[in-house]
């Protein structure tokens, strides 16, 4: 998929969310159980900062330096347990 890209034949449009299912069903059941729950920890932020940016998902294709270094700062900013990014530590 990433050889595709780069070379040009892309021809799915994968997506962010795809993929991370995807993800979870092959690692279901080979990885700890701690391992399984941070990704879908991790699962879980990369929902929640989609839908900060309104998107519901994102084309693979569209992901960027920028996309990673906002979610850096999103995850930087979040704290559990808050009702929204706006509201104090």
């Amino acid at each position: 998929m990433v050889k595709d890209y780069f070379m040009g034949d892309e021809k799915s449009t994968k997506t962010l969310i795809h993929l991370m299912k995807y993800h979870s069903q092959k690692i279901n059941g080979t990885l700890a159980k701690g391992t399984i729950q941070n990704f879908q920890i991790t699962e879980g932020y990369v929902l929640k900062f989609l839908k900060t940016i309104k998107l519901k998902d994102i084309y693979l294709s569209r992901l960027n330096y920028k996309f990673i270094c906002d979610f850096e700062s999103f995850l930087f900013q979040y704290y559990p347990g808050r009702t929204s990014q706006s509201d104090e530590p």
